[in-house]
């Protein structure tokens, strides 16, 4: 049966834009664009309503099924939840309502455990593999810049149009870059996990990127190195 999963937002949360220097210290727009809320992941509100005595008051404002897990923590732009699913698929919903505005079907990697329905996997259930892995297609939250929502899943590094998911550009991040067609390698079996991984794709987009925060390189084993989950 597939999991339920319950996204709740109760306030709206004010947060600094990335764009100029200047700007990023002046725009402000409710939201939280990624994980952590900027790029020095400070999980700063300091406007929120929620306090010590009010916070098991709070009430679910409404539930989204995905046809699996999600374990990221989603990005919140301009009213819309960006979030993805183990279920293969990315989504965009409507914060108020949660009603769907669109999804994006990821490319499937058969090496990423538990493998996605969609991808001709087994329906979620209690596989003892799922809990022997780093976790599904989608580990790492996205990070929303300039109308434009950036996300990892599996090995491939996403960016969408924020407005209607229509594909921008994708990178795959091998493992073996000195094997040939290292990108098509049906065995690789990187996975990009952390919740840096879109916000370094942030970064790199920003011209702002204040306070000398760059992105971190990513490592990338030898062919003679047994490969990894890709870390950024």
């Amino acid at each position: 049966m597939p999991h339920l999963v319950c996204i709740t937002f109760m306030i709206a949360i004010q947060l600094i834009l990335c764009s100029t220097a200047k700007a990023a210290e002046q725009q402000a727009s409710e939201g939280w664009p990624m994980y952590g809320k900027n790029l020095e992941h400070t999980f700063d509100n300091p406007d929120s309503l929620i306090t010590p005595e009010n916070v098991a008051q709070l009430q679910s404002a409404w539930v989204f099924a995905t046809g699996d897990a999600v374990s990221a923590s989603p990005a919140v732009v301009d009213g819309v939840v960006y979030t993805g699913s183990w279920d293969g698929y990315f989504y965009a919903l409507d914060a108020l309502s949660g009603r769907l505005k669109w999804k994006f079907r990821l490319d499937c990697q058969m090496t990423v455990v538990p493998i996605p329905e969609v991808c001709g996997g087994p329906p979620p259930g209690p596989d003892p593999r799922r809990f022997n892995t780093p976790g599904g297609i989608v580990t790492a939250s996205p990070a929303v810049s300039h109308a434009t929502v950036y996300f990892a899943g599996g090995k491939t590094v996403y960016a969408v149009k924020a407005s209607d998911g229509i594909l921008l550009w994708k990178r795959v991040i091998c493992g073996r870059p000195e094997e040939t067609d290292c990108a098509s390698d049906a065995t690789d079996p990187t996975q990009v996990l952390l919740r840096r991984a879109a916000s370094a794709a942030l970064s790199r987009q920003c011209s702002c990127a204040r306070n000398g925060h760059r992105a971190s390189p990513v490592g990338v084993p030898s062919a003679r190195e047994r490969p990894e989950p890709m870390r950024l």
